[in-house]
């Protein structure tokens, strides 16, 4: 475990998990490096790795409600929630026996990172009040904030923050934007029986259990700097923050790595963002076991629109695109 999680800078390659375990194959060739994924041996000792009995909640919430990739947009966050008769016209919180999962990147491309996290954070509070719960995920996006890689970081959410100085010192260790990403965001949640995460979960990580990669990405988090952030392989193009071999694939090798993933982690479906769909629809893999809900929402994709809702009182899931247009997945 401390091999994969370990942002120590000295690690070699042989001590490395990617050079004895991978998923078999690689991902499109168009995939810029980044996004390939080694194709060595699986490593047989997976077999024998315990998984931590994750804590389940007693409660199984009437609706769960998942929000992919926001890049930035406030007001498409807003138009989201109100849609889905999460907020009210105030944007406080008005949903009832609900849970709010937002999969990650809800920072970069667009200029309104203090309007958006302010929200959630009140709307966290909030949805306690309620009876109610906000998950919120780390994205490659909100991680590449921590690792002080600002690339995608626009000019207007720059002066948004009175200049990069204080926008550095709000997402530093004691800051406020900070100490949220590394405390309260986590990798990976499993509601009912879906998994989440930003990019996708293959069986490298998988076997760790949930609870045991969120509470070593925030000690990571929390006790390194911003450049050794680099070197920790769960922080990997490979990683749960950044591959897209689930995504894009080839299907029946793709489909075969998810079955494991699902059978070692007990859950009949994993819901991801990051990687957007190009005809702006949620769609689905593997017999609807893998949801891709990023269709490009923010300004800077062209602003989309799109959620996806499960009713567990009725035992459906909908891919939902405006008031009054909604599509059955299962």
């Amino acid at each position: 475990m401390s091999d994969i999680l370990s942002a120590n800078p000295s690690l070699t390659t042989s001590t490395s998990v990617f050079q004895s375990t991978s998923t078999s194959t690689v991902v499109p060739g168009e995939q810029s490096k980044e996004d390939t994924l080694d194709s060595t041996k699986k490593d047989s000792s997976t077999k024998e790795v315990k998984i931590e009995k994750r804590k389940k909640s007693e409660k199984v919430f009437k609706r769960v409600v998942a929000v992919g990739d926001i890049h930035g947009d406030y007001k498409k966050l807003i138009k989201v929630l109100h849609t889905a008769k999460i907020i009210d016209n105030k944007s406080n919180w008005i949903a009832k026996d609900t849970i709010l999962i937002q999969t990650g990147d809800l920072i970069d491309r667009g200029n309104d990172t203090i309007l958006i996290f302010d929200l959630m954070m009140k709307l966290k509070e909030q949805a306690k009040k309620h009876g109610c719960i906000l998950y919120l995920l780390l994205g490659n996006h909100e991680l590449m904030n921590l690792q002080e890689d600002y690339r995608y970081v626009t000019r207007g959410d720059v002066i948004s923050f009175g200049g990069m100085a204080n926008r550095r010192k709000e997402f530093s260790l004691d800051g406020k934007y900070g100490k949220l990403l590394r405390s309260e965001m986590n990798a990976t949640m499993i509601i009912d029986d879906t998994l989440f995460v930003h990019a996708g979960l293959t069986t490298v990580f998988a076997k760790y259990g949930v609870d045991q990669m969120n509470d070593h990405i925030h000690y990571i988090l929390k006790t390194y700097p911003a450049d050794q952030l680099f070197y920790a392989p769960i922080f990997s193009n490979n990683g749960p923050f950044w591959t897209r071999f689930l995504s894009m694939g080839q299907e029946v090798a793709v489909c075969e790595e998810l079955n494991m993933v699902l059978e070692m982690m007990n859950v009949k479906r994993m819901v991801v963002g990051h990687t957007v769909q190009e005809n702006r629809k949620i769609n689905t893999r593997c017999g609807n076991k893998f949801l891709l809900i990023d269709v490009g929402m923010s300004e800077f994709y062209g602003g989309a629109f799109a959620y996806l809702e499960f009713l567990n009182d009725k035992n459906e899931i909908w891919a939902v695109y405006s008031d009054t247009n909604r599509e059955r997945i299962d």
